[in-house]
């Protein structure tokens, strides 16, 4: 199959159809925190983690794919032989590849961000290397500045989402936009508690980023805030 994302070639490829036949072995076992892998993957794992064999980069991506519940098993493993991977400045193609496989099915886990933070706010600068999975990372980086934990800094989602280009800001937007609609009777609160915070502390400000999509977008932000929507216009006017 003729395909330029990364997660279907690998799904098609010999290599990752291996990886993926072992990954539903593995899940029908018994998993459990720092249980560790089993004797009779883990050295297979292990060897299509090894970057000098460019078609094992197939069965990277869906190892990347499921880095949280990698992790979470075994985190030794894990810091070892995958995220690596993850890292821009190793390798730009095999971290798209690692990138583009998590961002199939992404998830916030804290303790494995501790690990991959510099990756993953370097990853803004890589958005158009992501393809179709760029705006999966936007969303991600969205919500990491909704939720604020003690992985980032203010500062550091800030900066990655300045280095966002423009269709990025737009997806990012797009994610307050999901997340406030999804908020319900709570929209008000979430306005005030979740979207304004991200607005006056992370959002960019300079002209630059002022363009007509995303003055749409932020009209429909408005319009989702619903009770709020006076105070929203109001914030947003600039």
């Amino acid at each position: 199959m003729d395909s330029n994302d990364p997660v279907d070639r690998a799904i098609n490829h010999p290599v990752g159809q291996v990886t993926e036949a072992l990954l539903r072995w593995w899940y029908c076992s018994v998993l459990e925190d720092k249980r560790g892998l089993p004797d009779e993957i883990d050295p297979i794992f292990t060897r299509l983690c090894d970057s000098r064999v460019s078609v094992y980069r197939h069965a990277r991506v869906l190892l990347a794919a499921h880095a949280v519940t990698l992790f979470r098993v075994d985190s030794e493993w894990t810091k070892r032989n995958l995220l690596p991977h993850f890292n821009w400045q190793r390798l730009a193609a095999e971290a798209s590849a690692a990138w583009e496989g998590f961002l199939w099915s992404p998830r916030l886990y804290p303790p494995l961000f501790e690990f991959i933070k510099p990756a993953f706010l370097d990853t803004a600068k890589h958005y158009a290397e992501l393809g179709d999975a760029g705006r999966q990372y936007a969303a991600l980086l969205t919500f990491a500045a909704l939720e604020p934990r003690e992985t980032f800094t203010t500062d550091e989602l800030k900066a990655a989402t300045e280095a966002l280009p423009e269709a990025g800001r737009q997806e990012a937007v797009q994610t307050l936009v999901v997340a406030l609609e999804g908020a319900g009777e709570q929209r008000v609160e979430y306005w005030r508690n979740r979207v304004v915070p991200y607005w006056r502390s992370i959002w960019p400000k300079s002209r630059e980023h002022r363009t007509p999509a995303l003055a749409e977008t932020f009209a429909r932000l408005c319009i989702a805030a619903r009770e709020a929507f006076p105070e929203a216009l109001d914030e947003l006017r600039p």
